[in-house]
């Protein structure tokens, strides 16, 4: 009796736990901002089992929905987060410190030796029970992919769920993209040269037709000759003993039977067949030849020639660039471009367009205003980009203080003549194809993920004020942060 009510009460809280997931959630009285169209100045997001069932000015709230009143704030999608190396060893949980070049700030980057790794995964070097997880998913960053760093090709990123603090579902994808780094030197061109030689190599490998094994050849002509025998009139083959014997001739006397050779014995070592033939008289079957191992490096590059992987080319100025175009030589594959420093005495890369977009049709940019070397006139590099048919998108930081920094620098660009929409998708949408998952994520439409931040105001706003993350449809705010 006692464990039939123990199974019962299990029973019944799985079922109250059931129906709590499958409760919809309302936001509504918000100004909704989709990147997909135009603005909702007020309306409803209908979230169920963590999707975005509806959303618009008339959506109709079901009976016994759980309802979250915006006040007139807003709604726009999580951040995506297409680079970053949070997590890895070495992540800041204080304040940045890297160098200033006068009001801009320039990430410290490790300089290695080039390396062929492009088959590893950062996945198997991250630990899913970190708080910079939870930090990045608090302060508004939903989705999120981290790069290996190095040069060369130093290996795969991974794109991870941020609410797990267990290995288990923590990767959502361990091969998101292959990483490329570059360096004004010859080293690395010729490291990344030789990697595309093996990768090359591999895919030939791949393609070439593979050989039958011969088949023994069954035809009439193959076939041993038998003796013919004569046959009598009535065309039956003589039986074997009636084959008439010919008589022996006068002086013809029977020859004696040669006597039988000793058989020779068998050396040390060899044991005599059932024949009496020493083992190694045997013919033995020809040994297959073993499959080559096939080198997960090369593989990996071989899908990016063939065009079943994308890949991310780090590279910061002009100099690098042209070294990278150099290197890759006659090859063709589609790259995204990441530009996590503007190094103006290596050339920057916003004032050479037509050079970016001879290489890739997208990059990643810090969100920040520049000056041209030698002047103190500010530019918006996103802009000059732009006007020469690249989309940009952003980089939105590695740790909470970076993050809280994104919208500030966004309120900058759109200061000084962006478009506001346009910078928001470059944190969102466009991020979000980049990395593949644009069908998933980066808008807010239905049948997308519930991945949305409310804020008190305007985002871009300097006393608009982040209040609540939704992830997968449940509320995060500040208890993600652990």
């Amino acid at each position: 009796m006692k464990h039939l009510i123990t199974t019962t009460l299990l029973s019944l809280i799985a079922a109250h736990a059931s129906a709590q997931q499958e409760r919809p959630l309302a936001i509504r009285n918000a100004r909704i901002l989709t990147l997909a169209g135009e603005p909702i100045e007020s309306g409803t997001v209908l979230i169920q089992d963590g999707r975005i069932k509806a959303v618009g000015a008339k959506v109709k709230i079901p009976a016994g929905a759980e309802v979250v009143d915006a006040d007139g704030g807003t709604v726009m999608p999580g951040l995506v987060s297409a680079w970053s190396q949070a997590g890895l060893s070495g992540t800041r949980r204080t304040a940045p410190a890297d160098q200033f070049h006068g009001r801009f700030r320039v990430r410290s980057t490790r300089q290695s030796s080039p390396v062929s790794k492009a088959g590893s995964k950062v996945s198997d070097s991250l630990y899913a029970r970190q708080d910079v997880f939870g930090e990045l998913l608090a302060a508004g960053v939903t989705t999120l992919a981290i790069a290996p760093m190095g040069l060369g090709f130093p290996g795969q990123a991974a794109r991870v769920a941020l609410d797990k603090e267990t290995a288990d579902g923590f990767v959502l994808d361990d091969d998101t993209y292959l990483v490329i780094g570059c360096a004004p030197n010859s080293s690395v061109k010729k490291a990344i040269k030789s990697a595309l030689d093996a990768g090359k190599k591999a895919l030939d490998d791949r393609n070439k037709p593979k050989e039958e094994p011969k088949q023994p050849d069954k035809s009439e002509s193959a076939k041993k000759p038998t003796d013919s025998k004569p046959s009598d009139e009535s065309g039956d083959k003589p039986k074997k003993g009636d084959e008439p014997k010919p008589e022996p001739k006068p002086g013809d006397e029977p020859k004696p039977e040669p006597k039988p050779e000793p058989k020779p014995k068998p050396e040390p070592g060899e044991k005599p067949k059932p024949n009496g033939k020493p083992a190694s008289d045997d013919k033995k079957p020809a040994d297959k030849k073993p499959e080559k191992k096939k080198d997960p490096n090369a593989e990996a590059i071989a899908d990016l020639l063939e065009g079943k992987r994308s890949a991310m080319l780090v590279v910061s100025t002009s100099q690098e660039l042209a070294h990278y175009v150099e290197a890759i030589d006659d090859y063709e594959f589609a790259v995204t471009l990441v530009a996590p420093n503007d190094n103006a005495f290596g050339g920057s890369l916003w004032l050479e367009p037509e050079a970016v977009s001879e290489v890739g049709a997208r990059i990643l940019i810090e969100p920040e205003l520049r000056t041209p070397h030698y002047t103190r006139v500010l530019h918006d590099p996103g802009a000059e980009l732009r006007k020469a048919g690249i989309e940009v998108g952003y980089l939105v930081g590695d740790t909470r203080f970076e993050v809280r920094d994104l919208f500030y620098k966004l309120m900058e660009l759109v200061r000084h003549g962006a478009d506001a929409d346009t910078v928001l998708r470059g944190v969102t949408s466009i991020p979000a194809a980049m990395l593949g998952v644009e069908k998933d994520v980066g808008t807010v439409e239905k049948g997308k993920r519930a991945n949305l931040l409310l804020f008190s105001g305007d985002p871009l706003a300097p006393t608009s004020r982040l209040v609540t993350v939704f992830y997968d449809g449940q509320p995060v705010g500040k208890e993600a942060a652990r």
